[in-house]
């Protein structure tokens, strides 16, 4: 499930950027009213931003962990 919800969010973020690409001043709330549109085009809803950021968050926070923990086992196994 977070990888589908990952995936979207990527499509949206890359739809956004392309969108404000050629804006000379692009302000918070001008990106997320773009977001927000680009959001609702694919019928995701976004009011609950905090938990959808935690959520994101939890999720590179859990691979920069396992990263950690797969370098520290390699440098045990060579010592």
């Amino acid at each position: 499930m977070m990888q589908a919800n990952n995936a979207i969010l990527k499509l949206i973020s890359n739809e956004t950027l392309d969108s404000i690409h050629n804006i000379g001043v692009v302000t918070p709330s001008i990106y997320t009213s773009i977001f927000t549109e680009n959001a609702l085009k694919h019928e995701i809803n976004i009011d609950d931003e905090n938990k959808l950021t935690d959520t994101l968050l939890d999720s590179k926070i859990q691979l920069c962990q396992s990263v950690q923990e797969k370098k520290h086992k390699q440098c045990i196994s060579t010592q």
